[in-house]
């Protein structure tokens, strides 16, 4: 028997990771009454827009990286860790050439702190064909 591991811990990982981010600063734009509901989904929409277009060089390089790793180690723990660090490394990266202000860079620590969370949650499970 061959195995293998599912793929679809890189999916999974990264749309959680874009919807979080957003979702969180809907509710905290709802909860302090600075946007009206329109206006917060609008924004909500936009980050999450922006949010496929920005990380999917990041996150072909994740999938790639990830393809390579689950046929090189059996540690879940490892595996998570390398992805974590060259996803946040991207982030900042992306960050940094679309330049910005000082509220970009508190943005890459909210998807950096996302990342980590959401990577707790999914397994990657061993599968035997």
């Amino acid at each position: 028997m061959k195995s293998f591991f599912s793929n679809t811990y890189p999916y999974k990982h990264w749309l959680t990771s874009l919807v979080i981010v957003p979702f969180i600063l809907l509710i905290g734009d709802l909860i302090s009454g600075n946007n009206t509901l329109n206006n917060a989904l609008a924004v909500f929409v936009l980050f999450i827009l922006f949010g496929l277009v920005c990380s999917f060089p990041v996150f072909a390089i994740y999938l790639l990286v990830f393809n390579v790793l689950i046929r090189k180690t059996n540690s879940v723990f490892i595996i998570k860790a390398i992805l974590n660090v060259i996803t946040i490394a991207g982030v900042f990266i992306t960050v940094k050439l679309i330049g910005g202000t000082m509220m970009t860079v508190v943005l890459a620590a909210y998807y950096s702190g996302a990342i980590i969370i959401c990577s707790l949650f999914y397994k990657i499970k061993k599968q035997t064909t």
